[in-house]
């Protein structure tokens, strides 16, 4: 380092450590013209900056303004106008661009007062352009939400994770048919990321809109966020929540703001579950308490449901509603059971659907054959393997309509071993396909599957209780019929969609103020 570097660090260093701090203790007025004074000396002495004092200045408040070049008279030598420091400074380095020209000629100007505000190039180079961050994901997800919104102007919407196989799934596509019916556009709304392949099921007069896919790639709050100013600034006056999570905690943190605007909001609510370690597990469970107050009803499938939220969360029974899901075919039923042909059983491979109580069936009945239409998940294909090894089991594979396995096949029964349920669309398929059913008596199945139209099983992790039901059941091919007949007049009474419509114009508030064009059901709840 120079002699001269090293001078100007010690000045620096007395000056901040010394000086400074003792001109501060002066009065403000003596302390400020001394320090003033001290920085003149440090821009003349350090900085070699000097002033033109021959030089006449416009006064203080006189405008900047560019200056002007007299006109030579003719024959006289051209004239120069006089130059003022700022424009001595601007024009002997050119900028950068971050700090205008007339910024610097300012600051110029202004170092007549305060000499730290001279802009030199090492103090222009502090100065940066801030750019704020532009982040378009959550606007373009807006954007393309906004405008199916916009197309559709929908008077209700309807929140699901997905639209795939599975009796709520076809339950939501039963309200937007009945809310199509009753004269409503209707939006569906998948929250979740996944492939909806019931999504070409969607009724004519009602769009389908899978925000989860759309919005994938946000942030979690984001999509709240997104999903909530949506919400918010949709024309519809109804919004029905069917296992949607996200739909439940837009519930719980706007639902002030939803029902402040007019909206009317309903939720599905079927049975409680139980997680791997047993814990139960539901909606109603992680939601009732903090969404309560903003649901203007809840629909259960059974009767049995709203009666066991009553005993959980003491709720008011008026907000509980039984709907009973329709079964929707073109055909009517007919008997299609036959002796001696295997034991159906189809549903989704999982263990609240008991794969393992039905190969314990299975082996207490070496001499049945049972087939299985089902899928089980990656975590869960462990029961696959097992249910392979059962000489007598045979697994077929995923299904789509248990109607078309019937029409391809010939069984006996129809086997149903859940531990938990509402009331299962699929005993109404299997009904409706011709087959007399045995099933494990949980929640809503004895609504449907009582002791004069089928076979329920109250002893749900018994073996062997399944095993005497199905031989009942085998060896008495009339009987078997009879209470087949039983089911199918219950089915065709209680579950039809006439039935569900009018159900669902007994709600306050569903339907809007429409006049209720189908007759009125029981709606009390039971005991």
């Amino acid at each position: 380092m120079s002699l001269k570097n090293l001078g100007r660090a010690a000045l620096r260093l007395v000056w901040r450590k010394m000086l400074r701090p003792l001109l501060e203790r002066l009065p403000a007025d003596w302390g400020a013209r001394l320090i003033t004074l001290a920085h003149y000396a440090k821009m003349t002495l350090a900085h070699g900056e000097t002033l033109d004092f021959k030089t006449h200045y416009a006064p203080p408040s006189a405008p900047v303004t560019a200056p002007q070049t007299p006109v030579p008279a003719v024959g006289a030598p051209p004239a120069t106008a006089p130059k003022s420091i700022a424009s001595v400074l601007v024009s002997s380095r050119r900028p950068p661009p971050v700090v205008p020209d007339w910024v610097c000629a300012e600051l110029a100007e202004l170092a007549l007062i305060e000499p730290e505000l001279t802009p030199t190039p090492a103090f222009v180079k502090r100065f940066h352009v801030y750019r704020p961050p532009m982040v378009m994901g959550a606007a373009e997800v807006y954007a393309q939400c906004r405008r199916m919104v916009d197309a559709l102007q929908p008077d209700m919407i309807l929140l699901v994770p997905w639209l795939v196989k599975g009796g709520a799934d076809l339950g939501a596509l039963h309200h937007a048919e009945a809310a199509t019916r009753a004269g409503y556009k209707v939006l569906l709304v998948a929250t979740e990321n996944a492939e909806s392949p019931w999504a070409s099921r969607v009724p004519e007069g009602a769009a389908f809109l899978e925000f989860g896919r759309l919005s994938h790639g946000l942030p979690a709050e984001q999509r709240m966020a997104v999903f909530a100013r949506v919400m918010l600034d949709t024309p519809a006056r109804v919004v029905h929540v069917i296992n949607s999570q996200l739909g439940w905690e837009v519930v719980k943190r706007h639902g002030r703001s939803l029902t402040a605007l007019g909206m009317r909001i309903f939720a599905s609510a079927f049975s409680d579950g139980r997680d791997e370690n047993g814990i139960m597990w539901s909606y109603p469970r992680f939601y009732f308490a903090d969404c309560w107050k903003y649901l203007s009803g809840v629909m259960c499938d059974s009767r049995w449901y709203p009666n066991d939220l009553i005993r959980q969360y003491g709720v008011p029974a008026r907000k509980l509603h039984t709907v009973y899901f329709p079964l929707v075919t073109d055909r009517a039923p007919l008997y299609h059971a036959c002796d001696g042909a295997p034991v159906l059983w189809a549903s989704r491979i999982t263990e609240s659907k008991r794969p393992d109580l039905l190969i314990e069936i299975a082996r207490k009945m070496p001499d049945v054959q049972f087939e299985v239409f089902g899928y089980a998940t990656k975590a869960e294909r462990h029961f696959e393997d097992a249910l392979r090894a059962i000489p007598n089991i045979r697994l077929c594979g995923a299904y789509d309509s248990l109607e078309e396995i019937v029409a391809k096949g010939v069984y006996s029964t129809f086997l149903y071993t859940s531990s938990w349920d509402g009331l299962p669309n699929v005993l109404l398929e299997a009904t409706a396909a011709g087959l007399p059913v045995v099933a494990s008596a949980i929640c809503g199945v004895p609504e449907f599957i009582t002791p004069q139209s089928g076979y329920p099983v109250f002893a749900l992790d018994d073996a062997e209780a399944y095993v005497t039901t199905l031989r009942e059941a085998l060896d008495a091919p009339a009987e078997r019929a009879a209470k087949w007949d039983a089911a199918r007049a219950l089915l065709q009474s209680q579950h039809s969609m006439d039935v569900f419509l009018a159900s669902l114009y007994t709600i306050p508030g569903y339907f809007g103020e429409r006049v209720q064009a189908a007759p009125k059901t029981d709606r009390r709840v039971e005991s």
